[in-house]
Protein backbone atom coordinates (compact mmCIF):
# COMPACT_ATOMS: atom_id res chain seq x y z
CA UNK A 1 0.00 0.00 0.00
CA UNK A 2 1.57 2.98 -0.98
CA UNK A 3 5.31 1.09 -1.20
CA UNK A 4 5.85 1.69 -4.80
CA UNK A 5 5.71 5.62 -3.72
CA UNK A 6 8.60 5.30 -1.59
CA UNK A 7 11.87 6.65 -2.79
CA UNK A 8 15.35 4.93 -1.61
CA UNK A 9 17.14 7.35 0.72
CA UNK A 10 19.99 7.32 -1.61
CA UNK A 11 18.63 8.17 -5.51
CA UNK A 12 21.66 8.20 -6.40
CA UNK A 13 25.68 8.15 -6.19
CA UNK A 14 27.92 9.92 -7.92
CA UNK A 15 31.59 9.29 -8.85
CA UNK A 16 34.16 11.75 -7.59
CA UNK A 17 35.45 13.48 -10.01
CA UNK A 18 38.86 14.06 -9.21
CA UNK A 19 39.62 16.97 -11.67
CA UNK A 20 37.86 20.02 -9.90
CA UNK A 21 38.86 21.19 -7.05
CA UNK A 22 36.83 20.47 -3.69
CA UNK A 23 34.85 23.18 -2.40
CA UNK A 24 34.60 23.48 1.18
CA UNK A 25 31.19 24.49 2.53
CA UNK A 26 30.99 27.63 4.64
CA UNK A 27 31.69 26.82 8.55
CA UNK A 28 28.11 27.69 10.10
CA UNK A 29 28.16 30.27 12.51
CA UNK A 30 26.64 29.13 16.41
CA UNK A 31 24.82 31.39 18.02
CA UNK A 32 25.78 31.07 21.50
CA UNK A 33 25.09 33.69 23.60
CA UNK A 34 23.82 37.32 23.73
CA UNK A 35 26.13 40.67 23.94
CA UNK A 36 24.56 41.49 26.86
CA UNK A 37 24.97 38.34 28.95
CA UNK A 38 28.94 38.44 27.43
CA UNK A 39 29.09 41.97 28.95
CA UNK A 40 27.78 41.31 32.26
CA UNK A 41 29.90 38.23 32.77
CA UNK A 42 32.89 40.12 31.52
CA UNK A 43 31.68 42.50 34.56
CA UNK A 44 31.49 40.32 37.10
CA UNK A 45 35.01 38.52 36.39
CA UNK A 46 36.25 42.12 36.67
CA UNK A 47 34.35 42.89 39.67
CA UNK A 48 35.76 39.71 41.60
CA UNK A 49 39.43 40.77 40.30
CA UNK A 50 38.49 43.91 42.19
CA UNK A 51 36.88 42.43 45.37
CA UNK A 52 40.33 39.54 45.54
CA UNK A 53 42.50 42.74 45.23
CA UNK A 54 41.07 44.09 47.79
CA UNK A 55 40.49 41.74 50.30
CA UNK A 56 44.26 40.62 49.84
CA UNK A 57 45.23 44.44 50.60
CA UNK A 58 43.10 44.00 53.94
CA UNK A 59 44.93 40.84 54.42
CA UNK A 60 48.16 42.25 53.87
CA UNK A 61 47.69 45.28 56.05
CA UNK A 62 46.34 42.77 59.09
CA UNK A 63 47.36 39.24 58.57
CA UNK A 64 44.69 37.87 60.04
CA UNK A 65 41.47 35.94 59.85
CA UNK A 66 39.12 35.84 62.47
CA UNK A 67 36.49 33.50 62.81
CA UNK A 68 32.67 34.12 63.86
CA UNK A 69 32.77 36.60 67.00
CA UNK A 70 36.42 36.08 67.74
CA UNK A 71 39.26 39.00 67.14
CA UNK A 72 37.88 41.70 69.51
CA UNK A 73 38.93 40.43 72.47
CA UNK A 74 42.37 39.35 71.28
CA UNK A 75 41.79 35.82 70.33
CA UNK A 76 43.94 33.84 68.31
CA UNK A 77 43.43 34.38 65.07
CA UNK A 78 41.82 31.13 62.88
CA UNK A 79 44.44 31.91 60.02
CA UNK A 80 47.56 34.32 60.12
CA UNK A 81 50.57 35.04 58.52
CA UNK A 82 53.76 36.46 60.23
CA UNK A 83 57.21 36.48 61.07
CA UNK A 84 59.00 35.52 64.24
CA UNK A 85 61.90 37.33 65.25
CA UNK A 86 63.65 35.96 67.80
CA UNK A 87 67.00 37.65 67.91
CA UNK A 88 69.35 35.29 66.70
CA UNK A 89 69.51 36.00 62.62
CA UNK A 90 67.03 36.79 60.24
CA UNK A 91 63.02 36.24 60.96
CA UNK A 92 61.37 33.20 60.24
CA UNK A 93 58.11 33.36 58.26
CA UNK A 94 55.50 31.34 59.69
CA UNK A 95 52.11 30.48 59.22
CA UNK A 96 49.03 29.42 61.40
CA UNK A 97 46.24 27.38 60.92
CA UNK A 98 44.33 26.79 63.91
CA UNK A 99 46.44 25.05 66.33
CA UNK A 100 48.85 23.65 63.83
CA UNK A 101 52.09 26.50 63.19
CA UNK A 102 54.23 26.17 59.98
CA UNK A 103 57.44 27.41 59.88
CA UNK A 104 60.70 28.14 57.50
CA UNK A 105 63.73 28.11 59.22
CA UNK A 106 66.42 28.35 56.95
CA UNK A 107 68.33 26.12 59.61
CA UNK A 108 65.70 23.13 58.94
CA UNK A 109 65.94 23.67 54.79
CA UNK A 110 68.99 21.56 53.07
CA UNK A 111 71.91 23.48 52.52
CA UNK A 112 72.54 24.02 48.59
CA UNK A 113 75.64 22.30 46.84
CA UNK A 114 77.82 24.69 45.30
Amino acid sequence: MGEENREPAMSEIREADLGQPVRRSRRLLVYRHARITRLTHWINLFCVAALLMSGLQIFMAHPALYWGQFGADADRPAFEIGADDSGDGPPVGFARIGSSTYDRDPRRLPQRQR
